[in-house]
Formats: C-alpha cells, structure tokens, sequence
C-alpha cells in the first residue's frame, strides 16, 4: 500500500497472488527503470537482478531507502 501522500507518483506495480513462480515480459522500450523495494529479500533481489542482466541489460535499477528527514522514500541507484 502507499500513502495518499504518493498519489502524483505514476507507477505501475505488479503483485503476483499466485505462489507458483511466473516471468513477465515486457518491450524494452516500454521501461524506463526498475525500483527493488526497501524490504525485498535478498534471494528474490538477486534473481531479479539476474534476469534485469539477461533480459534489459541496460536498464536502470534503483534500490529504495527510507529517508531520514522525511516520510518518504529515496532512490539510491545501482551501478
């Protein structure tokens, strides 16, 4: 969930309620970065990470950190 707070953000987000494994794919053209959330467990990160390098290697990827002076997230970016 978010805060009402974030409403002017323009995100899209995928939850899967399945618990069978799926893969998504998308036009390359159509991303323009990818957001790894604050409390994602290392092993889902990782293989994320993994099929970002195979599928889209050149697409942005920031991990979310919470922000010490306000309520908000930052995006720090992966290199």
């Amino acid at each position: 969930t978010k805060s009402i707070e974030w409403m002017y953000e323009r995100e899209w987000r995928i939850l899967e309620l399945s618990t069978e494994p799926a893969n998504y794919t998308f036009p390359p053209d159509k991303l323009t970065g990818l957001i790894l959330g604050y409390r994602m467990e290392r092993k889902a990160r990782d293989e994320v990470l993994e099929l970002v390098a195979e599928g889209a290697p050149g697409l942005r990827i920031y991990e979310s950190l919470p922000n010490d002076q306000e309520y908000k997230m930052r995006l720090n970016p992966l290199d």
